[in-house]
């Protein structure tokens, strides 16, 4: 699938080949030998996340020092090292904060915002048709967030699905879950299990999926209220902001002129897509349906591991609500894997006996649960040999904690 805004291209290639400030694309396109135009746009070469990693920021700078506003950078979860980003002014953004629902004041406790983009996003607030007052709050400190949004009485949520789901507690305490009108949820996959869940934990919310990407540097596809309130993660592409939209083997390739102290041209964005249904809404620019990003799933030794089911299982636990996890992969004996779920609930990881007994239960009945096919679970892989051992341990902390939950770690080389 190939969109183009014709008009945005055409200034993104004439602004970004032959630039004044950085060779980037003139020297990739030489190398290629094909012609930097519309025309053959879909001939030229990819750009990737690690490609940029490992151009310095100076070679890769397309405007002045002097016309870069801020500078953003990634977690490094990814690449093992942050891609740091320069952004330059940016006039018009053509996002909506509201998503077209009647909200006012939506509390902030999502990490992007929060960290690298909370200027940029005060800008879209404020120029929109429809404009809010975002409150930022302490994505570290739910609770001092929960205090803010009963005082300032905030009607709607960005966050992670994660965060949103943790946040519910301290919602729930303060008697303020029915308050909000919204969750903006981004930045993970937002499973049908996690999607049912927020539902209780905020009963008169519209749960809203957006997509967004930090070297992007905002929110690049979004739902109506239509789709909304069908509750399906399918996305509108923001068509006025992005200058072409592909899916290419199933991913997501951008190419994104608004940010001209760094265009991206055909950028590759590891997350998986597909092409979405028709809407009436009239909204231009392609429908695309949310698959999986490469982090979502985990083929090892035969065996598919997905965070959607991963989600089901953990949200099926008794006498647990919204636990953290994270599913480590270790070498098991001989050919085999072997698997380490953690747990993370610091209450009860103080009662150690307590904990112990929670994890021997939780391990004892997760084999025959948890499939990783239509036909096969974890204990049929344990009969195959291709699974040694499946371990629980209740813990104060994922071993690999950070604002963007990572569910799978593989250790396995």
């Amino acid at each position: 699938m190939q969109w183009i805004n014709r008009k945005a291209l055409d200034e993104l290639l004439t602004t970004a080949v032959a630039n004044p400030y950085s060779s980037f694309y003139t020297g990739k396109y030489r190398d290629s030998g094909i012609e930097a135009d519309a025309e053959h746009f879909s001939q030229l070469p990819f750009v990737t996340r690690t490609e940029l990693v490992h151009t310095p920021l100076v070679r890769r700078t397309f405007v002045a020092k002097e016309a870069v506003r801020f500078i953003a950078f990634t977690s490094g979860t990814s690449a093992s090292v942050p891609l740091i980003t320069p952004f330059s002014e940016v006039e018009n953004y053509f996002f909506e904060p509201s998503l077209g629902l009647p909200v006012a004041r939506p509390l902030i406790i999502y990490p992007p915002l929060n960290k690298n983009f909370g200027a940029s996003f005060i800008q879209q607030c404020r120029q929109a048709k429809q404009p809010v007052s975002p409150i930022f709050a302490d994505f570290q400190n739910l609770a001092n967030s929960a205090l803010i949004a009963k005082e300032l009485v905030c009607d709607s949520m960005y966050a992670t699905p994660t965060i949103a789901a943790l946040f519910a507690e301290q919602a729930r305490s303060l008697g303020i879950a029915g308050s909000f009108k919204l969750l903006a949820l981004s930045s993970e996959t937002l499973t049908e299990a996690r999607r049912t869940e927020l539902g209780r934990a905020y009963p008169n919310a519209s749960i809203a999926n957006l997509y967004a990407s930090s070297e992007i540097g905002q929110f690049a596809m979004a739902p109506c209220p239509a789709i909304i309130g069908r509750g399906v993660s399918e996305f509108h592409v923001i068509a006025p902001a992005l200058a072409a939209v592909e899916i290419v083997d199933g991913e997501l390739v951008v190419s994104y002129g608004l940010n001209r102290a760094m265009p991206l041209i055909r950028y590759r964005t590891g997350d998986f897509f597909e092409a979405g249904g028709s809407c009436d809404c009239g909204l231009p620019g392609p429908v695309l349906r949310w698959s999986h990003r490469d982090a979502d799933r985990v083929r090892i030794n035969g065996m598919e591991f997905t965070v959607e089911e991963a989600d089901r299982i953990m949200g099926g636990l008794p006498h647990m609500s919204s636990p953290r996890y994270q599913v480590h992969f270790e070498a098991g004996e001989g050919a085999a894997v072997a698997m380490r779920v953690e747990i993370a609930d610091p209450a009860l990881a103080a009662r150690s006996e307590e904990a112990r007994a929670m994890a021997r239960s939780i391990e004892r009945d997760l084999p025959a649960r948890w499939r990783i096919s239509s036909n096969a679970t974890l204990q049929t892989a344990i009969e195959r040999g291709l699974l040694s051992s499946v371990r629980v341990a209740i813990v104060p902390q994922v071993s690999s904690p950070g604002a963007k939950a990572r569910r799978f770690v593989n250790h396995v080389r």
